[in-house]
């Protein structure tokens, strides 16, 4: 329960007004019929003061601010909230060191820019990852950008996004491998998880192994093509795990099965 600090000090003035003494001190002057009177008329101003600062809603006027103690009566609105809507967090729309034109379509591949923009770096080495869910190409680009998150290429069966700018000499920088491993790489981002399994049993489930070798020659294909097109050694192949901590993907196994493709095809 709220007790308005205004009402007590009322209460405690029409006491001190109607208890019946014969003289009262206060401040130190000894009260008489005078005296008592002259209490009576000061407890009758003080109450009116109060009753005149205390408005009929029960919000105490504040003149130093203007400010009502009610939040229903300031006249500051509250922000529109769109819960829904995703807010690329970019440093705007110019890119301070992407190039003005001269973006590329890899080809073999749809384009379909992510919410999320950041400047563009000299490749310098190739990150593997996996998506997390054995599911599309499509869905790892919808949940890059539910988690404003963003990779170069997301890779299943049947389809390639190129999700990030490309360019003769620089790639848009991704925000998907950690502080370090953002920068000056290209991240792939394949469909499925746990890929070390998926080798290790793939007598038990030949289709799960069908599948993953299917991307990864189209993963390994496109390796190739970069590693010609930006001069980036063999020998910078990484995966997620070795660049960010807490990160398993695509697997120590894997990574090993993957790179002895790279060093076959290119």
């Amino acid at each position: 329960m709220i007790i308005n600090k205004n009402l007590l000090l009322l209460c405690f003035i029409l006491v001190l007004v109607m208890t019946p003494m014969k003289s009262i001190e206060v401040y130190g002057a000894v009260s008489g019929s005078t005296q008592n009177e002259s209490l009576k008329q000061s407890a009758v101003n003080m109450i009116e003061a109060i009753l005149n600062i205390t408005n009929t809603s029960g919000s105490v006027t504040e003149p130093t601010t203007g400010v009502s103690n009610n939040p229903s009566t300031n006249s500051t609105p509250s922000p529109t909230l769109h819960p829904n809507k995703v807010i690329p967090k970019s440093p705007g729309t110019q890119q301070a060191n992407c190039p003005s034109e001269g973006k590329l379509n890899i080809s073999n591949s749809q384009y379909s820019h992510l919410n999320r923009y950041l400047d563009c770096d000299k490749p310098r080495m190739i990150v593997i990852h996996w998506s997390g869910g054995w599911s599309s190409a499509q869905v790892t680009f919808n949940t890059l950008n539910e988690r404003d998150r963003s990779c170069q290429f997301a890779i299943d069966e049947n389809t390639t996004i190129q999700m990030l700018d490309h360019y003769p000499d620089l790639v848009e920088r991704g925000w998907c491998a950690g502080e370090y491993g953002n920068v000056g790489s290209i991240n792939f981002e394949i469909t499925g998880s746990y890929f070390d399994s998926v080798l290790l049993e793939r007598n038990q489930n030949p289709k799960r192994y069908e599948q993953l070798i299917t991307m990864t020659d189209k993963t390994v294909a496109l390796t190739c093509k970069f590693i010609q097109m930006y001069s980036i050694p063999k020998s910078a192949i990484y995966g997620h795990y070795q660049l960010q901590s807490g990160k398993p993907d695509p697997g120590v196994e894997y990574l090993k099965f993957f790179k002895q493709r790279v060093n076959q095809a290119c």
